[in-house]
């Protein structure tokens, strides 16, 4: 992880910015579209507990669905954490 440290510090900060940035505002908007999508589909009333669906839910053992999805949206926040670390300086 210091040597990622170390070769980002010979990238400029302004052009490290702005690629982060435009990357968050596409996710962003992405996200916002998709939330305003289901809302004006379902309702404000659609957003509480729901009764998981039978079938492809596991009653025994592991999820590997839910465990692949949950490391893969662990692992992007550290390098995340990292860019807003160098970024800020």
């Amino acid at each position: 992880m210091v040597a990622f440290g170390k070769a980002l510090m010979g990238v400029p900060i302004g052009a490290l910015r702005l690629v982060i940035g435009s990357l968050l505002l596409v996710f962003g908007l992405q996200w916002l579209r998709k939330g305003i999508g289901r809302v004006s589909a379902n309702g404000l009333g659609g957003m509480g507990e729901r009764a998981a669906p039978g079938e492809g839910v596991p009653g025994r053992g592991v999820d590997w669905t839910a465990l692949v999805l949950s490391f893969k949206g662990d692992a992007a926040g550290g390098p995340g954490a990292v860019l807003v670390r160098v970024c800020h300086r």
